[in-house]
């Protein structure tokens, strides 16, 4: 019979939280990130997390 290998978890990289489902504080850490990392907010990603902001500050 087959052995099945059985890969430890932990071995795989973490993937990041969905911007969806980000809180404000979170938001503004990662906007944080993206401008030291990439040295500005013109990134799909930045202009997702700089929409995200605004949807949550504008209390919908």
């Amino acid at each position: 019979m087959a052995e099945e290998k059985k890969e430890p978890t932990e071995d795989k990289p973490k993937r990041g939280k969905k911007i969806n489902r980000m809180s404000l504080a979170e938001i503004e850490k990662a906007l944080e990130a993206v401008q030291s990392s990439q040295g500005g907010l013109i990134s799909r990603h930045a202009r997702a997390l700089l929409r995200r902001k605004e949807f949550l500050q504008s209390g919908r």
